[in-house]
């Protein structure tokens, strides 16, 4: 019985604090949850954004100017090395090219003069170590490689 709840543990662990958007990976994948564990165990204080609390805080610095207002963060963990990419449900591509193994999801909404609007969906990414915003959405990206062909 022991042994089950040991190997179980983590699952629920990871299930809980870990983004929706990963919802059902680690009960399919129980390793996962344990290399959750041991990341967190690794970083341990030494994460700039080692709280949701601190990652909404810079969240809300780091889009102040942006037309989305952040609500909340969620945990993601990455435990692969390959690009991470996340369609938004208006078809917005967000795309991390060197995913590090935690990463704070920043959901939001787009703000007008009315106040908020528009579904909450991710408007970005910031890591969980250094608290820098990392990825690209589609249209940045595009503005990005304009800018540079612009420029001689």
């Amino acid at each position: 019985m022991v042994l089950i709840v040991l190997l179980l543990l983590p699952v629920a662990i990871a299930e809980r604090y870990t983004s929706p958007t990963q919802d059902g990976e680690f009960i399919l994948r129980p390793q996962r949850a344990w290399g959750l564990i041991f990341t967190l165990i690794r970083v341990d204080d030494s994460a700039v954004l080692g709280s949701s609390g601190d990652a909404l805080r810079e969240a809300m610095e780091v889009y102040r100017d942006s037309p989305d207002r952040p609500i909340k963060v969620e945990l993601l963990y990455l435990s692969s090395d390959e690009a991470y990419a996340y369609i938004t449900k208006e078809g917005e591509r967000f795309v991390i090219a060197t995913p590090p193994r935690l990463v704070w999801e920043v959901w939001g909404r787009g703000r007008t003069d009315a106040g908020l609007q528009g579904e909450v969906d991710v408007i970005g990414f910031l890591d969980y170590e250094s608290g820098r915003p990392i990825g690209l959405a589609d249209s940045i990206a595009r503005a990005v490689l304009y800018d540079a062909r612009r420029t001689p």
